[in-house]
């Protein structure tokens, strides 16, 4: 069906034409690229990347501490670099791959010439297997590379008054012990940090602790030679064979006396035991009895501030009052002198007129 049917006045046996852009008849390959601007502060020319990777292979960037939002409380505006140090390892490494680089080249273009290079490449790699095994057969320690590095150390005898170990000899005693430990690879689980000084020191703080109750302490050490002298007691009765039926010098000990001492060392260890499970339960409240106590102190403390503060503030009242007083006498003064005045003036002007 023609498009324009019904309409006389269009011949229906022509062509259609149909009109086009002038810019369709312009071809693609004759387009310009547009011009782009170049800035004199870049560098376009091209980067070698072999002589960057060289360059910069060893270094590394932390972005820990860096902060590109221009807030004022960070002093670094860009990366923070360091260099790391190539480890014997890594350059083992990096010679294999690169002798395994220069066979893998040598043998794709395979000729007379580069034959010897292929030999020279196989004794290479050859004494860098040699090389390899001595320092993996280096990095397992023997005893022998741990007896060099310990200095002989002999100890004094006891009787004498050198073989107290002072702060200096601790302090060497634990450098060769850390030193040991660097070689063996040991590293502290816990605490890396703590060193026998400490130890000591700790210690010292909790005898020192322990020590300042001496009404407990006394009551204790009494207790512990009384059970002393009791259990030296019974040793020497059963070293005499007491607990046996028997006769020494003419005395003769019968089974009555032996349940007697049976039965009075059971009860004193009935009572012992007693005692100590009584002490038990407060081993887990110790530390908050004493947080409970060093919070009193400082309670104690605080208190004695507060009340030097309000004697302080008492006088300083007091020292008020007696300005103000003294002020209102001078306002009473100045009063008086003001309708004295008043009266003289009044007088004056009275004798005028």
């Amino acid at each position: 069906m023609p498009a324009f049917e019904g309409f006389d006045d269009v011949d229906q046996s022509t062509q259609e034409v149909f009109e086009t852009s002038d810019t369709e008849s312009v071809s693609s390959s004759d387009t310009t690229p547009l011009p782009t601007s170049r800035r004199d502060s870049l560098s376009y020319e091209a980067i070698d990347i072999e002589q960057s990777r060289n360059l910069f292979q060893h270094s590394k960037a932390n972005a820990q501490l860096t902060d590109f939002n221009g807030r004022v409380d960070k002093l670094l505006g860009s990366y923070e670099t360091f260099t790391v140090s190539e480890t014997t390892q890594e350059k083992l490494e990096r010679i294999r791959r690169e002798l395994e680089e220069v066979k893998e080249e040598l043998s794709r273009g395979k000729t007379k010439e580069t034959e010897k290079d292929l030999q020279q490449v196989e004794v290479l790699k050859k004494s860098f297997k040699d090389i390899n095994r001595d320092v993996k057969e280096k990095a397992l320690l023997s005893i022998d590379i741990v007896q060099d590095h310990i200095e002989p150390f002999t100890l004094a005898p006891s009787s004498t008054s050198e073989s107290i170990l002072t702060s200096e000899d601790l302090l060497k005693l634990n450098e060769k012990i850390q030193s040991l430990e660097s070689i063996l690879g040991y590293t502290h689980p816990l605490n890396p940090s703590e060193t026998i000084t400490t130890k000591l020191n700790s210690l010292y703080s909790k005898i020192q602790l322990l020590s300042k109750d001496t009404e407990s302490l006394s009551t204790i050490t009494s207790q512990i030679d009384v059970i002393n002298e009791r259990f030296e007691s019974s040793l020497a009765l059963r070293r005499q064979g007491l607990f046996q039926t028997s006769n020494i010098g003419g005395n003769t000990v019968s089974s009555e006396q032996q349940n007697s001492l049976r039965q009075m060392e059971d009860s004193e260890l009935l009572a012992m035991y007693d005692k100590v499970s009584k002490l038990t339960p407060f081993i887990d409240l110790l530390p908050s009895l004493l947080q409970r106590l060093q919070s009193l102190h400082n309670i104690h403390l605080n208190s004695s501030g507060a009340v030097r503060f309000v004697n302080g503030l008492e006088e300083q009242l007091g020292q008020m009052e007696a300005e103000m007083n003294q002020w209102e006498t001078s306002l009473n003064t100045m009063d008086g002198k003001i309708k004295d005045i008043e009266k003289f003036l009044k007088f004056g002007g009275e004798e005028v007129e």
